[in-house]
């Protein structure tokens, strides 16, 4: 009797894990299709939007850099007002920063110079030694 129940668990256990391994294939299955479904519709959003773009583009009145008219002014005003807000975005290196920053220019200069000098001498001694100069 024992038995009987033993081997009744089993397959109950395994019926259990099959089913549950089925459902773990269908999620994913649902994940991976929304996931396509996501990735087309992008795909169609950026292709009207590229298109809206480039209509917009043909309709936009031009705008005159001309600093004596109204325009010009405004545009140039715009202008400032965007340089500035990038400049506050600006991180500036530290004075540890700058002084290493420094020392690895100068060594680059440095040791690019050295090299183009002695490269130069080679190519004189060659020269020199085929009688071209």
């Amino acid at each position: 009797m024992e038995k009987k129940k033993n081997k009744k668990n089993k397959i109950d256990k395994e019926v259990s894990e099959l089913k549950e391994k089925s459902e773990t294939k269908q999620k994913k299955e649902v994940v991976l299709s929304k996931k396509e479904e996501k990735k087309e519709k992008s795909k169609e959003i950026s292709k009207a939007s590229a298109s809206k773009k480039n209509n917009n583009n043909n309709e936009e009145k031009k705008v005159s850099w001309n600093p004596f008219t109204k325009e010009g002014q405004y545009s140039i005003k715009v202008w400032f007002q965007g340089l500035k807000s990038e400049l506050c975005k600006i991180i500036w290196p530290t004075k540890p920063q700058l002084i290493v920053y420094t020392i690895v220019v100068l060594v680059t200069l440095v040791s690019v110079s050295v090299y183009l000098f002695f490269l130069g001498k080679i190519f004189e001694w060659l020269f020199k030694g085929a009688g071209i100069v």
